[in-house]
């Protein structure tokens, strides 16, 4: 009878060790404190608010990302900040009078943003219509311009890029002067006509590449673009000049290579200057004058002292 009792006392104490074991592993022990703090990696409780970092970064990724110029905006024309951003369409522009526009020609124009997107249907610039926009960087010309007006870019101090796109005819007068941020113009070889003094005082310009064949407005107006282009060092006159004024390189104290095409006969000396002034005066530079075996030039600037530059061609 004791034997029985203590089996029973056994197989009881038993039974009740086995539940509290299942009772701790599935609800855990009640005596034991709940972990208040997440540990790394863990999610927190949707109650408490996201830590205040996560804003900051997101709102950073936003300002770094650089936008770019749409296709529409780039065919509607408008103006832009330097991040690429629009900022007021081109109906805009003329709606708040900042722009004017006669017949597909710009008239006049006050731009106080840095980029500027001509739109398609435009087909020229007309004089004077961007001159003193001191704050404009960059000029995108549509593929449909034909013109572009004397002293259109006049005086448009922070002017870096311009694109000129085939298709253009003619070039006025000072059409870029004094643009002196100006380091670098391609001219495409649509260009016929160029006028006098276009990129006069340009003194940043290092590279200058004008159309193969291109004339002056008439023939009584001698070559005369690139005066005070300080930091040019090399140039080609387009086939079709005919003469070359004398003070065309004053102030072209880099140049180091000048080639002149075989339509170019003469010298001419501008009012005011006196008869003997050498032509390359003031290209201390200068290393090779590239001209044809059979120019008139090439007494003219032997007698200037230049016959040691002098190379020939069309042999």
């Amino acid at each position: 009878m004791e034997t029985r009792f203590t089996i029973g006392r056994i197989l009881k104490s038993a039974l009740i060790i086995a539940l509290c074991v299942i009772a701790f592993e599935v609800g855990g022990c009640a005596c034991q404190k709940p972990n208040t703090e997440p540990d790394t990696g863990d999610v927190f409780p949707s109650e408490e608010p996201l830590p205040t970092h996560s804003a900051s970064v997101t709102a950073s990724a936003t300002l770094t990302v650089t936008p770019t110029i749409t296709p529409k905006a780039t065919t509607t024309g408008g103006v832009f900040n330097e991040q690429g951003v629009l900022i007021s369409d081109w109906d805009s522009l003329i709606d708040k009078g900042l722009v004017e526009v006669n017949e597909n020609v710009i008239v006049s124009a006050e731009i106080e943003s840095e980029t500027l997107v001509i739109p398609g249907e435009i087909t020229e610039i007309g004089d004077n219509a961007f001159s003193d926009c001191k704050n404009l960087k960059t000029v995108v010309f549509p593929e449909g311009t034909e013109k572009i007006g004397a002293g259109a870019f006049l005086g448009c101090l922070n002017l870096e890029n311009v694109e000129v796109p085939d298709g253009i005819k003619e070039i006025g007068d000072a059409a870029f002067k004094d643009c002196i941020s100006l380091t670098e113009i391609e001219l495409p070889n649509t260009v016929t006509v160029i006028g006098t003094a276009m990129f006069d005082g340009c003194s940043s310009l290092e590279i200058c590449r004008l159309p193969l064949h291109a004339e002056s407005k008439n023939d009584t107006v001698a070559f005369n673009v690139i005066k005070g282009c300080g930091a040019l060092k090399e140039i080609r006159l387009p086939k079709g000049i005919r003469t070359i004024s004398a003070d065309a390189f004053i102030g072209c104290t880099n140049l180091e290579e000048v080639d002149i095409p075989p339509t170019v006969t003469e010298i001419t000396v501008p009012e005011g200057m006196y008869d003997n002034y050498k032509l390359f005066a003031d290209c201390a530079s200068l290393k090779l004058i590239y001209l044809h075996k059979d120019s008139p030039l090439i007494e003219i600037l032997k007698e200037q002292g230049y016959g040691d530059l002098l190379d020939y061609y069309g042999y």
